[in-house]
């Protein structure tokens, strides 16, 4: 009996030996880590307890270090390139009070290059060094050009390359090698496992490639994109986000980096393997995840000209390719939370609405306090703000840019720098459909067909829309000297029918002055219905396979689906007519003669739109509770027709197309 139990101890001694081993073995220690980038070295030096720290790196490359205990901390002692000018922060966030909320942007500071006001050394770490870090932190840190910045806004310095050095609270699990980076942004730390990443959801199509590129992208994929950007800055310091922009690495324009974002997924299309995917995925899919970070923040990347694109491409696709549904979910809900769409979250989402003839539309929201501006841009000498919508929701905007009268400027109409982007996100979505179910965007999908080429309406080959429109235009007899957006300052806007015949009403500025005529022919620019727009970003696929494939990925077309076409998500319902996409709120169910919404929760006020594809009004109702059913009339709904629908769910609106089959 005791001799059995010497020799289960002496097992177990063995045993304990070989795993210790085993550990020291595959442990790797050090007191430096660089990384070269863009031809700059970057050097982080530190401690753990006065020893050397464990480290490793995650499947994209960069490194994370540990502690010697889960609740110690690692000495960073030098980081180089050295000096104030070449800043580092820690776990970058926009300042907020003690309860956690953002304090207004006016009053932000950042800690990353020392040339600008709004600039504190308390937040950058170089000041500090050497300083102590806990587990679960991150440090981003830049190396400064202070030449070739691209803009005179941003001359006196801007971001020439950076990298994150991420400290972990412990070794993780196959040391890292299966896990990306977390968000450098913010407290939160969360790990995205690369099991989870279904690369079968992305098309192959032959049109893109022959399947014998090899490795896309290179053995590490798309590396531009692994270089982080800091994205906090887009309201409250001017131009100084376009200044965080890795020059070295990225376009340093925001409409820029969208289109070649959306160039390298599309060359994820072809028909090369998943693993000669795999590398450039990942790159993409880590861009998806520091900017999802910002989101949860709740910090707003904000709408506008060009730059601010490009951030929301990269959070649908990781809900897209990512197998987690409560993210996958709450990605989805972005495009129709009406919150998010006011603040001004993501440029895609808040430019693009349905309009109340029935189609999409394009322009930012600026409010209410804006309708005088509004209305002073019609006839503009310089239009200031390029992007604005029409704050009755009719037609396209801006309203000065894209004014008929050829002896003013357009020069500030945004819409041809910020609708290339717009229209090759929603083009990917169609040849990709988990891509547009991770959307969850019939806006931008509507207004894409349309403001392109027109596809799916007849008689009309792509443009602005401009009608139906019943707001006055601006009285042929007005002064000429009038200037409605002095009323804002002087209170003496020198305009003599303002207000009277065109305009706002005055005692009402939420209201319009209509023009009382057809609102099929009449409007504030009805001439320029259908007018082309020159599109100076349009991303590779869009303007090569346009015609090719747009037709085969539109169930009412003969042709499809196109071979190669994504894998269809399982949650997508086939009502027997047409491929409806179930919302977590909402389904819907419809034939010639109903029309019927059901929801899971229930509302005080439901309503219901459906339109023809050329804004015609055709039929609405209203009700309330948990579901509603429109009775159609049986001549006004024909087969093989394409409508479109508006819900409206206490003011949440979802939207899109559907056919009516035979």
């Amino acid at each position: 009996m005791i001799e059995n139990m010497k020799k289960k101890y002496i097992i177990l001694v063995l045993l304990i030996l070989r795993n210790t081993s085993f550990f020291l073995v595959n442990a790797q220690t050090t007191n430096e880590i660089s990384v070269v980038r863009n031809g700059v070295t970057f050097t982080f030096a530190f401690n753990c307890d006065n020893g050397p720290c464990e480290y490793g790196k995650f499947v994209t490359g960069d490194y994370w270090i540990t502690p010697k205990t889960s609740s110690g901390k690692v000495t960073i002692t030098r980081i180089t390139p050295d000096g104030e000018i070449n800043g580092a922060m820690l776990n970058p966030d926009l300042l907020r009070n003690s309860s956690g909320e953002l304090i207004s942007l006016d009053n932000q500071k950042q800690g990353i290059l020392n040339m600008y006001d709004h600039y504190s050394s308390d937040l950058n770490l170089m000041t500090q060094l050497p300083v102590d870090i806990e587990g679960n932190s991150s440090v981003f840190k830049i190396s400064t050009r202070t030449t070739n910045c691209g803009t005179r806004a941003i001359q006196d310095g801007c971001i020439d390359t950076a990298v994150v050095l991420t400290i972990l609270k412990e070794v993780p699990e196959n040391r890292g090698a299966n896990l990306f980076r977390p968000p450098f942004h913010g407290k939160e730390k969360p790990f995205y496992i690369t099991d989870k990443v279904k690369l079968n959801r992305l098309p192959k199509l032959s049109q893109v490639s022959n399947g014998s590129n090899g490795v896309i992208g290179g053995e590490n994929g798309y590396e531009h994109w692994l270089v982080p950007q800091i994205d906090l800055y887009h309201g409250g310091m001017g131009e100084f986000h376009r200044a965080t922009i890795p020059h070295a690495a990225q376009t340093p324009y925001a409409a820029d980096q969208a289109k070649d974002f959306l160039d390298d997924l599309g060359n994820l299309f072809g028909k090369e393997s998943n693993e000669e995917k795999r590398a450039a995925v990942y790159s993409l899919l880590q861009k998806g995840i520091d900017n999802y970070a910002i989101y949860k923040m709740g910090v707003s990347f904000q709408s506008g000209a060009g730059q601010h694109l490009g951030k929301k491409p990269p959070i649908t696709l990781l809900g897209a390719l990512y197998d987690d549904a409560v993210i996958f979910e709450d990605i989805r809900s972005i495009a129709s939370n009406q919150e998010a769409i006011e603040k001004r979250f993501f440029q895609e989402d808040a430019q693009v609405k349905m309009g109340k003839s029935g189609m999409a539309i394009w322009g930012d929201e600026l409010g209410v306090e804006n309708t005088h501006w509004y209305f002073a841009r019609m006839y503009p000498n310089v239009d200031s703000q390029g992007s604005a919508a029409d704050p009755y929701g009719y037609i396209d905007g801006p309203a000065g840019g894209i004014h008929p009268d050829d002896s003013q400027t357009r020069d500030r109409n945004y819409m041809g720098v910020a609708g290339g982007p717009i229209i090759g996100y929603a083009f990917l979505q169609h040849l990709m459909p988990w891509l547009k179910y991770a959307a969850g965007d019939n806006e931008v999908l509507l207004w894409s067909d349309r403001i392109y080429k027109g596809y799916g309406i007849e008689n009309f080959e792509g443009g602005l829309w401009t009608l139906p429109d019943p707001v006055a235009p601006r009285d042929p007899s007005e002064s000429g000297s009038c200037k409605p957006f002095k009323l804002y300052s002087t209170g003496i806007s020198e305009c003599t029918k303002y207000m009277q015949t065109w305009g706002p009403k005055e005692n009402n500025l939420e209201d319009f002055i209509p023009h009382g005529k057809d609102p099929k022919t009449n409007g504030r620019m009805p001439e320029l219905h259908g007018e082309k727009v020159s599109f100076n970003r349009l991303p590779n696929l869009t303007k090569d396979f346009w015609d090719e494939l747009r037709p085969c990925s539109d169930p009412t077309n003969a042709s499809y689906p196109c071979e190669g076409l994504g894998s269809l998500p399982s949650a997508v319902l086939n009502t027997g007519e047409v491929s409806i996409e179930e919302k977590p709120e909402l389904s819907i169910s419809f034939s010639k003669t109903i029309f019927k919404v059901n929801t899971i929760h229930k509302y005080d006020k439901i309503t219901v739109h459906l339109y023809s594809v050329l804004g015609q009004d055709l039929i609405s109702g209203k009700s309330f509770g948990d579901s509603m059913m429109l009775k159609l009339p049986i001549h006004m709904f024909q087969s093989n027709t394409v409508y479109i629908y508006r819900v409206s769910l206490d003011g949440e609106i979802y939207s899109g197309k559907y056919l009516i089959k035979q």
